[in-house]
């Protein structure tokens, strides 16, 4: 209904949609912006920023891996450049999505994501991304 009204989209992960069906959206299912709950409708959303290859938002980065099915997730240090600590601890989260979106724009694609340090590896866990082990 957002889209057709020209509304950004606000998903909230408190329904059905969880971080791996949200990351293997197609196009028309994407949402422009990502929050815990309702509480998002009411609070300025961080940018997700290109440098390159790399996709950033916050104190997280994404790059390509191996293959078109692979993004590396990096973490900064906690309140390190952006200063805020992961406000809401979904912007590693965000900057997946557009990265992944960004090498399948037209489809809907399943990703691996791989973790780059511990920090990282919590973060894809909690998000219930961790690779099976």
């Amino acid at each position: 209904m957002a889209r057709r009204a020209g509304a950004p989209r606000l998903l909230v992960l408190t329904g059905v949609t969880d971080p791996a069906a949200l990351l293997a959206a197609g196009p028309q299912q994407r949402p422009d912006l990502l929050a815990p709950d309702t509480g998002g409708l009411l609070v300025a959303h961080p940018a997700v920023t290109t440098d390159g290859p790399a996709v950033r938002c916050g104190d997280w980065s994404v790059q390509g891996g191996e293959g078109n099915d692979v993004v590396v997730l990096h973490a900064g240090e906690a309140g390190g450049p952006s200063g805020d600590g992961d406000g809401d601890g979904l912007d590693g989260l965000r900057a997946l999505c557009v990265a992944h979106w960004r090498r399948h724009p037209d489809d809907a694609a399943t990703v691996r994501v791989v973790a780059d340090g511990t920090r990282a590896a919590a973060a894809l866990s909690s998000w219930g991304l961790a690779p099976p082990g």
